[in-house]
């Protein structure tokens, strides 16, 4: 809509400070990430629970999860990945996309919710805290229980909500 409105020279700055602030969400994944790991996301195994556009789709374009993924690596962190929609043992944008978000876990100190399937909201985080390098959850979509993940030992930072 933004560009159709500037392609014909009106000004929409509602919608543009929307986009606008969509971006800067994006940034502000990456900024929280990179203080549970100290600053540093240089050499960071990070996990990805999501990658399309939204849950029940497996649409790609536009993906809020890729643009915070293309964040991430240019700030040196490896990305593995898992998503109900898209086939394991494939690449999407240098992110390795596993079946199994246990399979995840077991390779990264630390995973991000960044689409909100039911799946993820259903795993058994007792077992996912085994496997996890670490102990930090992401939930960029605030789906997943704080208390649940609590029980297992793991730190849940939300966006938009109280965090550790």
């Amino acid at each position: 809509m933004l560009r159709m409105a500037e392609s014909v020279g009106f000004s929409f700055p509602l919608l543009r400070a929307t986009v606008d602030m969509n971006v800067q969400q994006r940034e502000r994944v990456v900024t929280k990430l990179a203080a549970a790991f100290g600053g540093s996301l240089d050499g960071a195994r990070i996990g990805l629970l999501g990658l399309t556009f939204k849950a029940g789709t497996n649409d790609l374009r536009g993906s809020p999860a890729l643009a915070v993924a293309e964040l991430l690596v240019a700030r040196g962190a490896e990305l593995l990945a898992c998503d109900p929609t898209v086939a394991g043992g494939t690449e999407v944008d240098g992110i390795t996309v596993l079946d199994d978000p246990y399979q995840v876990a077991e390779s990264v100190e630390a995973l991000v919710l960044l689409t909100d399937w039911p799946q993820f909201r259903a795993l058994d985080w007792v077992r996912m805290a085994k496997f996890l390098g670490g102990t930090v959850v992401l939930d960029t979509r605030n789906q997943l229980d704080v208390e649940t993940l609590d029980g297992a030992g793991l730190v849940c930072h939300g966006i938009g909500r109280r965090s550790p």
